[in-house]
């Protein structure tokens, strides 16, 4: 078991020309010959991680990437194991990536339109009560205000955010002019008009862990990301996402280590080194680290990091998303002429088809946030049974006609510990300028480091972004290699 995460600032900096970095670049005092094993060490072969690495290929920086798992592509994950071929983790790709685009390009991938996954449900499953969309504005399980009652409880948080989305550039999120949006998304939609019963509907179903903590600047770049991005069509890619970081290993030379678990990360004069959990030790000019804060704040750091780096790394929230995979044996929806996707105010919370095809092959019960603290806690078998019987009192036609083939649990993967990185209140203005910029050779990438992108693409910018780091901190540096 990693050790939980020790910041030694006080004796490093006994020994280190590096000092404090502060957020930016460090010029050092004098640069000996040391051995490296790489230039650049790269934690994780996410597509974080596989973009920083192709970048420097370009750049013809040598380095080499530490992978924990057996795979490449982190939160990527496609099972292939599994019948058709399911993704458990990052899948949508919009009309507007221009990075995943031109990758899938490069490698020739095929992509899928998936729009029709994507879409709203046009039905409600709220108080044992099966509600369509004609029907949410007179329906009794509709306790909502006089001014809201016409509002589909899957659109009540885009109609509150709509007008109070200020932004002229993606990256005015994370911009102090915006710092005072810092707070709960609970009060920004108080402040926006939202009752009791929206607040209580909104956070049934968000893609939060819960309004009443997260970061209303997180729902805030999601409203600009949409607008901005205009991702009117949704793809995925025909071979399932795993295809895209499989590519990508394969343009870079063999120079990944696949299970190798890193347990520690210590700073030296003009090097970084990292030991591997059988007791390797490696070591490099740089490392950039695209770990989730879940995973690296178990980890031991030897290095001179800000106090604000350690509490970002420390305190980071991440969301928390179960999954339960369905197969239909039959088209139980034409049976009672619903559609297969729902939201539901019950413990599966949202019903998805999740299908690339045209025909419904593959459904998801997608949990989040603080219900999955509670579906977590069961035995697989268990979730399966509650999954059954829960759709059975939904749509009695699904009785006896789907099939639960996989739960997966983000929160519960060791190199993941959540799904995507989630600002709590007053996070964004104190973690994400120290998280965007590197401390003596340590670098920070990742999809909690974009400056504009969520998602597949926001991995891929933070590996473009710190590559480019990278270039000019070893040209700064100067720093010789024997």
């Amino acid at each position: 078991m990693a050790k939980k995460t020790q910041f030694t600032r006080r004796t490093f900096l006994k020994h280190s020309a590096i000092g404090i970095a502060g957020l930016g670049l460090v010029k050092f005092s004098c640069t000996p010959i040391q051995k490296y094993d790489s230039e650049v060490i790269i934690l994780g072969a996410g597509l974080s991680g596989l973009n920083t690495a192709l970048q420097l290929e370009r750049m013809g920086i040598d380095y080499h990437i530490f992978e924990a798992q057996d795979r490449f592509g982190g939160r990527i994950n496609t099972r292939y194991d599994l019948p058709n071929r399911p993704d458990v983790g990052g899948r949508g790709i919009g009309n507007k990536y221009e990075r995943t685009l031109a990758y899938v390009k490069e490698f020739g991938l095929d992509l899928v339109d998936v729009t029709h996954t994507f879409r709203r449900p046009s039905v409600y499953h709220i108080g044992g009560e099966l509600i369509n969309n004609d029907s949410w504005s007179k329906s009794k399980q509709n306790n909502l205000s006089q001014k809201e009652r016409s509002i589909l409880p899957s659109r009540l948080e885009s109609y509150f955010l709509n007008g109070k989305m200020k932004y002229k550039e993606l990256t005015d999120w994370f911009s102090q002019d915006f710092s005072s949006e810092d707070r709960t998304l609970a009060e920004l939609l108080q402040e926006s008009g939202a009752s009791d019963e929206a607040l209580k509907l909104i956070n049934l179903n968000c893609n939060y862990n819960d309004i009443f903590s997260t970061s209303a600047v997180n729902a805030l770049h999601g409203v600009a990301f949409r607008k901005f991005n205009g991702s009117s069509k949704v793809y995925n890619l025909a071979a399932g996402s795993s295809s895209l970081p499989e590519a990508m290993a394969k343009k870079l030379s063999n120079r990944i280590s696949l299970n190798t678990e890193i347990v520690k990360i210590s700073a030296g004069q003009n090097s970084i080194s990292i030991k591997t959990k059988d007791g390797k030790s490696f070591k490099g000019k740089a490392l950039v680290c695209t770990l989730p804060f879940s995973v690296l704040r178990d980890l031991e750091i030897n290095a001179p990091l800000s106090t604000t780096h350690q509490d970002a790394i420390q305190n980071l929230g991440y969301t928390k998303i179960t999954q339960i995979h369905m197969l239909p044996k039959t088209p139980f929806w034409e049976k009672d002429g619903l559609p297969v996707s729902m939201w539901t105010d019950g413990p599966l919370e949202r019903i998805m088809n999740f299908s690339i095809g045209k025909d419904c092959e593959h459904i998801v019960a997608w949990i989040n946030g603080n219900q999955v603290d509670k579906i977590d806690k069961l035995q697989d078998q268990e979730i399966k049974n509650l999954c059954l019987k829960e759709m059975a009192k939904m749509r009695p036609a699904s009785k006896d006609n789907i099939e639960v083939i996989h739960v997966h649990s983000w929160a519960n993967q060791p190199f993941a510990k959540g799904a995507y990185a989630e600002f709590q209140a007053g996070q964004v203005k104190r973690f994400f300028p120290a998280m965007n910029n590197p401390i003596g050779p340590i670098f920070f990438a990742g999809e909690h480091t974009a400056r504009s992108n969520r998602g597949i693409e926001a991995a891929l910018e933070s590996g473009e972004r710190v590559s480019k780091e990278i270039e000019e901190y070893l040209k700064l540096n100067k720093i010789a290699r024997s």
